[in-house]
């Protein structure tokens, strides 16, 4: 933390004396001999400039957490951990999954070429009837659509090449990889594990072809001894293309 303080104070003290040569050559283009004016210039000029950079800062951490605010309501409104399995049929691209216990996403968020919606297990956020905290397992999933350099010809082409590659440094390993077809759609499958600095971790991934786009449903689970793996393969292996848009999404199902 202090380190932090004194790059921070070497950084605005930097910028103070670019700003002090600034306007001291000013002053001396005009001829004037006195270092008040330039010293004042010099430090409005660096509380502004670090006024408009926390100003940009705050802006981007706005636009980064806007797709994730809606998911956030949610998990305020319903407090209560949502077990059972929903559908979530998506009603502008036409996919549907079948959602694990407390499985929610965020909004869509527009990339170059291509979308994504972010997942987590929010029961990971609430506690049970006991107000004891719930603890697993913990599930990532992500939904992405490509549009950006889908050959229409071969789909999985490309994404094929990849995952056969051969490539010593890679950190992921494919475990299985299965060309399909999905209700009458292209498709493919793939497993594997991806090795990070916390350890390996299980990858599963479904796509179809649609429309001259491909929707990727990944997901990841870290389920710890009393939990058994497998909800994050179900998840994905659910997905399904769909020909009619969804009016809205079922609710959850609570077992019996």
């Amino acid at each position: 933390m202090t380190g932090l303080i004194v790059f921070f104070l070497i950084v605005v003290l930097a910028v103070y004396a670019v700003f002090f040569l600034f306007f001291k050559l000013i002053w001396i283009l005009f001829k004037r001999n006195k270092n008040t004016w330039p010293l004042v210039l010099a430090g409005v000029s660096t509380v502004l400039c670090g006024v408009a950079l926390v100003g940009a800062a705050m802006w981007g951490v706005h636009k980064i957490m806007q797709p994730f605010r809606p998911l956030q309501q949610r998990i305020l409104q319903d407090p209560q951990p949502v077990y059972g399995v929903r559908t979530y049929t998506d009603p502008v691209y036409h996919f549907t999954v079948q959602l694990p216990d407390g499985m929610d996403y965020s909004e869509w968020i527009s990339l170059a070429g291509a979308e994504l919606k972010l997942g987590i297990n929010t029961n990971l956020f609430k506690k049970d009837a006991s107000g004891n905290e719930i603890k697993g397992p913990v599930v990532l999933s992500a939904f992405i659509r490509q549009t950006n350099g889908v050959d229409t010809q071969n789909p999985f082409g490309s994404l094929q090449a990849e995952l056969t590659r051969e490539n010593t440094d890679r950190r992921l390993k494919v475990d299985e990889s299965t060309a399909l077809t999905l209700a009458g759609q292209p498709a493919f499958y793939a497993s594997g594990t991806l090795y990070t600095n916390r350890g390996p971790l299980p990858m599963w991934m479904q796509a179809i072809y649609q429309d001259g786009a491909i929707i990727y449903v990944l997901s990841t689970e870290v389920a710890d001894r009393e939990n058994t793996p497998g909800t994050a393969h179900a998840l994905v292996s659910s997905l399904q293309p769909v020909t009619q848009p969804a009016v809205e999404n079922q609710p959850p199902v609570n077992p019996q």
